[in-house]
């Protein structure tokens, strides 16, 4: 199923550069080798990071999705890249954690496209329903003060900075590795 609204040129940057480190237990078990999770098969036929990019193509093209990895994973990441231009695909030369990564990533896309809106996805969360998943990203992006180019540098008092469509109540949140 495909949105017809796509917002005018909102960009994609996926973030797929971590390590992945508290995971390795269960990637080990899943993949037969610890690798980091976002390249995984976790829940379903499809990586985190494939899953990712499937949520995000009926609002963004290819050519506008960007993705962000770490040299030391290319190996995994390209043949689930394959369907991305290959100047799309971000390379660090090592992990620097996400501030570092997210501002080079931030500022290739100010030089392709000066002032686009631009979504930044996390390649290691599991979104359940895709169209609501979209939906808010669209509805974020319509949060632009009316008759500006680019959002205000500070938000004025009482204004909306972020809106979420829907909110589920987590019960429990464990991490154990075995």
């Amino acid at each position: 199923m495909s949105d017809t609204s796509n917002p005018p040129e909102l960009w994609a940057l996926v973030l797929a550069g971590g390590d992945g480190r508290r995971l390795r237990a269960l990637t080990q078990r899943l993949a037969g080798r610890p690798i980091p999770k976002q390249y995984c098969r976790i829940a379903g036929d499809r990586s985190m990071l494939e899953a990712t990019l499937d949520r995000i193509a009926p609002l963004v093209p290819a050519a506008r999705t960007l993705v962000i990895v770490n040299r030391d994973h290319l190996h995994l990441a390209r043949p689930q890249l394959a369907g991305l231009p290959a100047e799309n695909v971000l390379v660090q030369p090592c992990n620097r954690d996400t501030g570092p990564g997210l501002l080079w990533s931030v500022l290739a896309v100010e030089r392709r496209a000066p002032g686009a809106l631009l979504a930044v996805l996390p390649s290691d969360h599991f979104v359940a329903d895709g169209a609501a998943f979209r939906a808010c990203v669209r509805g974020a992006g319509r949060r632009r003060p009316a008759g500006q180019d680019r959002p205000a540098r500070h938000p004025a008092r009482g204004a909306v900075v972020g809106v979420w469509l829907r909110a589920a109540r987590v019960a429990a949140a464990r991490q154990r590795l075995a």
